[in-house]
């Protein structure tokens, strides 16, 4: 996640720590290893939906 955080730094200068955080976790949560078992759960989006969720969660924001 160290080399996650740093290819994206330079998108997110102006978000707080916690907002910050949450950005980082999208992608961390893509490269777990239960993402795979999830995604086979009936109740889990399908990769439109997912994509959606994705760029929603991936969005520039104001800092908070």
């Amino acid at each position: 996640m160290d080399h996650v955080a740093a290819a994206l730094a330079p998108q997110v200068p102006g978000l707080t720590p916690a907002a910050r955080r949450r950005v980082l976790g999208t992608p961390h949560d893509l490269t777990t290893p239960g993402f795979s078992t999830r995604c086979a759960s009936p109740w889990y989006p399908d990769s439109s939906e997912a994509a959606h969720a994705t760029a929603w969660g991936l969005r520039p924001r104001s800092p908070t």
